[in-house]
């Protein structure tokens, strides 16, 4: 493996323009929190459960398997195609508007379609788009820089702009359900993800048409003429991979759980009202935000495994004094708690996934 050297080689408007890209996160973020709300709702939302819990488990379940199933393979063909445009942007292109099209399509449920039907096939359509997209976009990182601090200032915009996006898709909601229902928190819930959404386009539409990728990754033309099955069996044989993989996973479903929780959490057992939704969100990325320049700076003299390890037992912490509100913990501590929460989550859940993924140059069958 080729060593990378350190200094940055790509000027920070571009940095700046490929972060904005990111925006396909306020999807996640409507995805993660609000599908579930919609389909199942607590008692006094407004709304009529339109699944039971089993079957919104089925439907998830079935859309997850297809992601699966469907990851490697963008993955394999973003790698190996060639394009005026590079071999990422044209992806991101593509899918951008398909993804935003299955957003919206949650919260329209066809009356002609079982719901049983309706959620897993739009979940599995939803996972299939926003890979198309996400994949290729990540691969970006790897894909323009030429140094280290390329990685790592790259992911750093993106990590910025995924923090404002994701914030946003959290904080906003609110005022925009009100604005546009008037009362009808089904209407309102549709008029804020239509203007989420397409603010989400317009940010993926920027990266795709002022990123210059063949400008940057010049050096990379040749280096992914490797069978999709060689992949694979590399992949599986990777030890490393495979523990960053694993840890990362269960990172993940820690943190997406939290952010699919929350309204609930603070609702429901903290016993607050829909404004404190708003300020936990705020605390918890408004702490994350805080932390993205120490943590950058902090990466460069230490490495990112002692920050991630450290992360990791600092947010196991913090998770059982949440499991505590109302219990050995005081509930008016749970905004506290929440902003202290972005500590650990500013690495673990923006800068360190793609930053760390250092490409390999050389494959062993």
């Amino acid at each position: 493996m080729n060593k990378l050297e350190s200094k940055s080689t790509i000027p920070v408007g571009i940095q700046v323009l490929y972060g904005i890209g990111v925006s396909y996160a306020i999807l996640d973020q409507i995805f993660v929190q609000w599908v579930l709300y919609y389909y199942l709702p607590p008692s006094n939302s407004g709304l009529t459960p339109l699944i039971s819990p089993i079957g919104i488990t089925i439907a998830l379940i079935v859309a997850r398997f297809v992601d699966m199933i469907f990851d490697p393979i963008v993955g394999y063909a973003s790698d190996h195609i060639r394009t005026p445009w590079g071999r990422r942007i044209p992806f991101v292109f593509i899918g951008a508007i398909p993804l935003v099209l299955c957003t919206i399509g949650f919260f329209y449920p066809l009356s002609f379609v079982p719901i049983t039907v309706h959620l897993p096939l739009i979940g599995s359509l939803f996972f299939i788009f926003y890979s198309v997209v996400g994949a290729p976009y990540n691969a970006m990182i790897s894909e323009l820089s030429q140094t280290s601090d390329d990685r790592l200032n790259l992911s750093t915009w993106q990590s910025i702009f995924r923090l404002i996006y994701t914030a946003m898709a959290m904080i906003l909601p609110g005022v925009l359900i009100a604005y546009f229902g008037k009362g009808d928190t089904e209407a309102g819930i549709r008029g804020m993800v239509m203007v989420l959404s397409t603010f989400a386009l317009i940010g993926m539409f920027v990266t795709c048409f002022t990123v210059k990728e063949t400008k940057y990754a010049a050096h990379r033309r040749d280096d992914a003429k490797i069978p999709f099955k060689v992949s694979i069996r590399y992949m599986i044989r990777n030890k490393n991979f495979l523990l960053y993989l694993g840890g990362f996973l269960f990172f993940f479903i820690g943190f997406n759980t939290l952010r699919t929780c929350i309204n609930y959490y603070v609702e429901d057992i903290m016993g607050y009202g829909k404004a404190y939704i708003t300020y936990a969100s705020a605390a918890l990325f408004i702490t994350s935000g805080v932390f993205f320049y120490p943590i950058n700076r902090l990466s460069r003299r230490v490495g990112y495994k002692k920050l991630v390890v450290l992360s990791l037992m600092m947010l196991s912490l913090l998770t059982v004094v949440v499991y505590n509100l109302g219990k050995a913990i005081p509930i008016s501590a749970g905004i506290w708690i929440f902003g202290f929460m972005g500590i650990p989550i500013s690495g673990l859940g923006f800068i360190f996934p793609p930053a760390s993924a250092e490409p390999a140059y050389t494959f062993t069958k």
